[in-house]
Order: structure tokens, then sequence, then C-alpha cells
């Protein structure tokens, strides 16, 4: 409800990596954090309502003042097993996406992107347009990705099988494309990408507070008032950063 801009679709010409996770991990390390790639949190160790350290998969026990649990809602009530902090299973559940990678010997697509009715595939976006070619040489070929949400349908699909439709969809679309041939494709599954905004289950969305009172939830999938998206992750750690620093105040203040 505000001006035209707000509205703006913004697509990156970089990959999302270096969009987003390797500024953060740059501006962590600069300023004195550390990130483990890899390390996985088994368990939390607390005494009453405050926790002392998080248990990695390989024993080792990190502690720190304060903790956000920036970790899927299915991984959670295995790090603390308690419902009050952990979202009901029932009613929290995945819904996948698939991305579909086509390159091509030639020019198929000439816009940048475009959304699709009437199609399993829903989403087209022309790489090689907003990312540029990266192929070398070979710069004629043409990177094409495209998407399905909400894809339980087509999740235990073969990859050819779902090349073969999203083949058969396109030549629907592009009618060019039926003269070209297909260098390569690769299919991305994510199972369990993103959760399933179900009629009922808002008010269940946790907020970053919890019980514990230095532990703090983040993620799409709490109580950020978007759906499962990017800009509902950033939301989300911006609320966890800003509570992190109201608790800190407030501790300051009777420890005065």
């Amino acid at each position: 409800m505000g001006t035209r801009e707000d509205s703006s679709l913004l697509i990156p010409t970089v990959g999302l990596s270096s969009l987003l996770v390797d500024p953060a991990i740059d501006y962590i390390t600069r300023h004195g954090g550390d990130v483990r790639a890899g390390t996985r949190i088994n368990s939390i160790s607390q005494s009453g309502q405050h926790v002392h350290a998080v248990r990695t998969a390989a024993g080792e026990s990190l502690e720190a003042d304060v903790y956000i649990l920036a970790v899927p809602f299915f991984d959670l009530s295995s790090i603390i097993p308690d419902d009050r902090i952990a979202p009901s299973a029932p009613l929290f559940v995945s819904t996948p996406i698939i991305s579909i990678n086509l390159w091509f010997d030639r020019e198929v697509f000439t816009k940048e992107f475009a959304a699709v009715l009437n199609s399993r595939i829903q989403w087209i976006f022309n790489r090689s347009k907003l990312c540029g070619p990266h192929d070398g040489k070979n710069g004629e070929r043409q990177h094409l990705s495209l998407v399905i949400s909400g894809a339980e349908e087509f999740i235990e699909f073969g990859k050819e099988e779902i090349v073969n439709f999203a083949l058969e969809d396109l030549g629907r679309l592009l009618p060019g494309i039926r003269d070209a041939k297909i260098v390569h494709s690769l299919v991305i599954k994510e199972k369990r990408a993103t959760f399933s905004p179900r009629p009922g289950m808002e008010p269940h969305r946790p907020d970053t507070r919890t019980k514990l009172d230095n532990a703090f939830l983040a993620g799409d999938w709490t109580n950020t008032g978007y759906p499962a998206t990017i800009e509902g992750a950033v939301l989300s750690g911006r609320k966890a950063a800003e509570a992190v620093l109201t608790a800190s105040d407030r501790h300051h203040t009777i420890h005065r």
C-alpha cells in the first residue's frame, strides 16, 4: 500500500551466495567473528532457563553469552526438545522447490525473466542475460533456469522426466526451442525448501524471544509477517539482533 517503487521486483545479477552469503561472512570475520561452515549443532546445555553452551556433532562445546538459533523448524526440536520453544510438527510442514537448469546451443528466450501461467513450470529466468553467459568461447549458448514452487506433485519424478516435461511446456511458450539442442541440464530438488503457510498456522509462528533468557530464534518460519521468503529471513535476523540488544540493555540496567 505504498509507492509503485515499493512493489519493484529485484532480480540478482549474481548468484545468491555472492550476493548475500559471502559479504556476510566477510563482515563477521572482519569484526572478530568466526564462521564454521559444515559444523552441526546437536544439542544445548542449559540449567533452568539459561543456555550455557551448544554441543557440536564432533563433541565440541561452544560457549557464548547469547545464542541466536537460525535453523530450520524441523531441526530445532532435535537441538531443544521443548515443545514450548520448538514448533509443533503437525502444524509446520515443509514444501519443496524444484529448479531446472537448461543450457541450449542457441538463444531461445530474449526476455530477462517471465512468470508462466497454465504450465507446470512457474518462472523462467534467463541466466545468460541476467548474469552473463559464463561460457567462454561458447558464449552463444543460453542458460535458462526454471522454477517450480510447491512442487509436491513432481518431487518424486526422475530428473529426466522433469527435464522432458519442462521442455514440453517451454515448447508451447517458445516456439524457437524446437530447433535448439540441449547442451546440458541440471535439476535441483529442495525437498524441504520452505514451510507451507497453510490456513490457520499464522498464530503458531514463534516470536524471536523464547522461554530461555539468552536464546533467540531467527528464520523465515518465525513470526515475521512475511511468507517464506528471503525478505522474511532477513527481517527475522534483524528482529533477533534487536531483541538481543534490548535484553542486553535491560540486563545492564538491572545490574548497574
